[in-house]
């Protein structure tokens, strides 16, 4: 039966058995044959991975390549080319020893196989992309994220094993396209929303076919806010304080006329010069906020909230002010930006009341699971924000036929923007305003400190 099955499998094989080899050891013959067969293809496909490694990286020279291929690939492939190598030297242990013997000397001294690491090149380019403090990421051919370095994992708060193989849409909420079409592009980061200017290079090959991506994220947000800042106050020096002094010069001259009394224009002028002077301190307002440098805390909800609340009890006699914070409603930002943020809405929503009853409440709503976990609301019963002056904040600029009144609310925005939130407005019902400030980031842990909103805020 054996004989018959050796037999039958070695004509299978197309094997002419030796007439030493009996043909119930066909099938033995057989797998010793296919065992030389995947070591063959083994060998070739080693040989044909590290000639296209050696060829197609700079990292490996060619001179090393040669000379670690040689000793095994050699006797292989003269093997393959022609009979006239022994088997026992193509398959043995001692066939690749011979092979490779002779050429030791050679692979140390002229090669320098040892002496060089390919590695030092892959290392070398993670080091200087781990060193940019702009996010990077590199994408293959079908833009899926392969690549990360450290200021793009702290960024979007992933790890590079978590991103690998996503799409980069999944990652950052924005697709390449996107990105290549625009000048910058605003993200929600771990800090918030931010101002990216993205630059995005094709990655290609020694045939130059385009075999990834690079992403490069450069954050703008705060070279954005002093373009805006320069933009606003460009306008308030030539509106604003050329209308003032245009009052102050009127009433001056007017003084010692029959057509005016004295008394109207020493108060005119005196109004414009208070004005020019609240003008200032916004002015100084505004740049503190923008060049103050950020600085993480818990802040305690409900004590900035009654600070703020007792701020504006001070200078009113008939003003009714409602809080509602919840119970431990904590936040992890610059507690003196959102201090001078929601000061600024509420003292706004006073200055500009005209109500017989002048009314300001100030809730907090928090959420974790939310795109902003914290909501800060200024509610008021004034004449509401004017159209035109909102869709200036709105937009971020300002047009000759759509700008502001004055800084207030620009300082506003600017503070939310570099808390890493934003600002919306809504009418409020029957009359009035209601702004709410939005913020990223709640406090999962009880805080070893909690910040004290006003301890490092002097007002003006």
């Amino acid at each position: 039966m054996l004989v018959v099955a050796g037999r039958i499998f070695s004509a299978a094989a197309g094997l002419d058995l030796p007439s030493g080899i009996q043909p119930v050891a066909g099938i033995v013959t057989v797998a010793a044959s296919v065992s030389a067969l995947l070591f063959l293809m083994v060998i070739f496909s080693g040989t044909v991975l590290h000639l296209y490694t050696t060829l197609a990286y700079d990292g490996v020279r060619l001179s090393s390549g040669v000379a670690l291929w040689l000793p095994l690939g050699a006797p292989v492939s003269a093997g393959l080319i022609s009979n006239s190598v022994p088997s026992s030297v193509l398959f043995t242990a001692s066939g690749v020893l011979l092979g490779g013997g002779a050429l030791v000397v050679g692979m140390v001294t002229a090669a320098d196989v040892f002496d060089t690491t390919p590695a030092a090149g892959r290392y070398g380019r993670r080091r200087l992309a781990d060193e940019i403090t702009d996010p990077v990421a590199f994408l293959d051919a079908d833009g899926d994220v392969i690549e990360t370095n450290d200021a793009f994992e702290r960024q979007f708060e992933v790890t590079e094993a978590a991103a690998t193989g996503d799409p980069l849409p999944a990652v950052i909420g924005a697709t390449l396209s996107r990105l290549v079409g625009g000048d910058s592009v605003e993200l929600i980061t771990a800090e918030g929303r931010r101002q990216f200017a993205p630059r995005v290079s094709q990655l290609r090959d020694h045939r130059d076919r385009v075999r990834g991506t690079i992403v490069v994220l450069a954050d703008i947000t705060d070279q954005k806010l002093r373009e805006q800042r320069l933009a606003v106050l460009n306008r308030v020096v030539r509106h604003n304080l050329r209308n003032e002094l245009s009052v102050v010069r009127g009433f001056a001259e007017e003084i010692g006329n029959d057509g005016v009394s004295n008394d109207l224009a020493a108060d005119r002028i005196v109004q414009a010069s208070d004005n020019l002077i609240t003008l200032g301190e916004r002015a100084r307002e505004a740049a503190r906020l923008l060049d103050h440098e950020p600085e993480t805390r818990a802040v305690e909800l409900g004590s900035l909230v009654s600070d703020v609340a007792a701020e504006l009890h001070d200078g009113a006699t008939n003003l009714t002010v409602e809080t509602d914070v919840p119970p431990d409603a904590r936040v992890e930002t610059d507690p003196d930006l959102l201090y001078r943020s929601v000061d600024h809405l509420a003292q706004n929503a006073v200055v500009h009341n005209d109500a017989d009853d002048p009314r300001v409440v100030i809730s907090v709503v928090t959420d974790r699971d939310g795109a902003y976990p914290v909501e800060v609301t200024v509610r008021d019963n004034g004449p509401g924000i004017p159209a035109h002056e909102w869709a200036a904040i709105k937009e971020g600029k300002e047009t000759p036929l759509e700008h502001g009144s004055g800084l207030g609310l620009w300082a506003v925005r600017w503070g939310v923007t570099r808390l890493g939130g934003e600002l919306r407005y809504e009418p409020n019902e029957p009359r009035g305003s209601v702004v709410k400030l939005r913020l990223p980031q709640t406090d999962e842990t009880e805080p070893s400190v909690v910040a004290d909103p006003t301890a490092a805020t002097e007002r003006a």
